[in-house]
C-alpha cells in the first residue's frame, strides 16, 4: 500500500478503514481506492490470485501492485468498481464468485496499466 501511495501520490487512510486503503483527488472529487499487492517471483506458476475483494464495502476502484522478489514495485494496474464487480460475478469460478478472489491475469485483463518500472 505504501509503495502505491508513494508512486502515485495517494493519501493513505487510517488502518481498518472498511472498503478502501487510499484516496486520490480527481477533479475535486475523492476517489476511494482499494489496494491489493502480489509478489510475482521468477518461474512462479501462472494462475496466482489476488486477495479477496469485498464488493459490499465502499470503493471506487481497485489498484493491483505487482512486486518482484526484492519487494520493489514493477507495475500498478487500476480497475474501476463496475469492471471488478462484473468480473467477480461472472459464472464459472467458485473462488471468484464466493470468495471474491480474482486471478492476477484476469485482473490485468479488466484493468489499465497506470504505472510501470
Amino acid at each position: 500500500e505504501f509503495e502505491a501511495a508513494r508512486i502515485l501520490g495517494l493519501e493513505l487512510v487510517p488502518p481498518r478503514q472498511a472498503g478502501y486503503d487510499a484516496i486520490r483527488i480527481e477533479d475535486g472529487a475523492r476517489v476511494r481506492l482499494q489496494i491489493k499487492v502480489r509478489c510475482i517471483l521468477p518461474g512462479s506458476k501462472p494462475g496466482q490470485r489476488i486477495g479477496s475483494i469485498d464488493v459490499d464495502k465502499e470503493f471506487d476502484a481497485v489498484l493491483l501492485v505487482l512486486m518482484d522478489e526484492a519487494l520493489d514495485a514493477t507495475a500498478i494496474y487500476e480497475a474501476d468498481r463496475t469492471s471488478v464487480i462484473a468480473a467477480l460475478t461472472t459464472p464459472g469460478s467458485k473462488s471468484r464468485n464466493e470468495r471474491g478472489a480474482l486471478g492476477v491475469s484476469k485482473f490485468k485483463s479488466i484493468a489499465t496499466l497506470v504505472w510501470s518500472r
